[in-house]
C-alpha cells in the first residue's frame, strides 16, 4: 500500500527524450535560491527536472511560507493545469534547492506532448491524485499532531522516497526552510533535530541532514506512517 510522498524523482524519466525533443534540447540552469516560477505570476511553464532539486511552496499574504513538496531528477513541476488561471496560482512559488536543470515547457508544448502520448497523460493523472492525497494527508497532520510527530513524519517520507543508487540522499535545506517545510518554528524545528541527532537517527551538518536510523525515526512518525513496512514504488 502506498503512502503519501512529499519527494518525486523518477516519474517521468521514461519521457524524457521526448520532453527534450519538444524543448528543443535547450537547458535551462538555475543556482540554489533561485526561482523557477515566482510568487505573483500565473504558470506558463512545466519544468521536466533533470538534475538537482526544487521546491513548491505556497505564501501568505503576511510572507509566511509553507514548502508543499521537493522534485528532483525525472520530475515534472508543477502540476498540468490546462489553460484555465486560478487565483491560488499567484501564492504559488517553484525554487531551486541545489542547482538545478532542466527544460521548461510551454503549457501548449506540453499539452501537444500528452495528446501524442497517452502513457503520459495517464501518468499525470496518477502524478495529480498523489499530490492530492499530500494535501490532504498534510492537512490532517498539521491539525492534529505535535512538533515532534510532524518532524518525523516529514523527514521519513523525504528519505522514504528520494533515493540514488539504492541509498537515501542527504536533505539540503537550512533550518529555517526545513521548519517551513515542516509547519512549525525555527526554534521547535531545531530543538526536534537536536534531539533526533542526539539519539542517532540522524547527523545535521550546515544545512544538511544525512538519515542514519530509518527504522528508528519511523517509529516515531504516526500510526499511518509506522505501519508501513513497503517500499513504495
Amino acid at each position: 500500500m502506498q503512502i503519501p510522498r512529499n519527494y518525486y524523482q523518477e516519474d517521468f524519466s521514461e519521457f524524457a527524450e521526448i520532453l527534450a525533443a519538444e524543448a528543443n534540447n535547450s537547458i535551462t540552469s538555475y543556482k540554489p535560491g533561485e526561482y523557477l516560477k515566482p510568487m505573483g505570476k500565473i504558470h506558463s511553464s512545466i519544468f521536466y527536472i533533470i538534475d538537482g532539486m526544487a521546491y513548491l511552496s505556497l505564501h501568505t499574504d503576511e510572507g509566511k511560507e509553507k514548502i508543499v513538496h521537493f522534485n528532483g531528477a525525472g520530475a515534472l513541476t508543477p502540476l498540468y493545469k490546462g489553460t484555465e488561471a486560478f487565483t491560488i496560482e499567484l501564492a504559488v512559488s517553484i525554487r531551486a534547492s541545489t542547482h538545478v536543470k532542466a527544460y521548461q515547457l510551454t503549457l501548449s508544448q506540453f499539452k501537444k506532448i500528452m495528446d501524442e502520448n497517452p502513457d503520459l497523460k495517464d501518468k499525470m493523472f496518477s502524478y495529480t491524485i498523489r499530490k492530492i492525497c499530500l494535501l490532504l494527508y498534510e492537512s490532517v497532520n498539521q491539525l492534529y499532531n505535535n512538533t515532534i510527530t510532524k518532524t518525523c513524519n516529514f523527514l521519513f517520507l523525504f528519505f522514504h522516497n528520494s533515493k540514488q543508487d539504492g541509498k537515501e540522499i542527504p536533505l539540503k535545506l537550512s533550518q529555517e526552510k526545513l521548519s517551513t517545510a515542516i509547519g512549525v518554528s525555527r526554534v521547535q524545528a531545531t530543538r526536534v533535530l537536536r534531539q533526533l541527532q542526539e539519539k542517532g537517527i540522524v547527523s545535521v551538518h550546515r544545512n544538511n541532514i544525512t538519515l542514519l536510523d530509518k527504522k528508528r525515526l519511523q517509529e516515531l512518525c504516526s500510526y499511518e506512517l509506522n505501519d508501513s513496512d513497503e517500499e513504495d514504488d
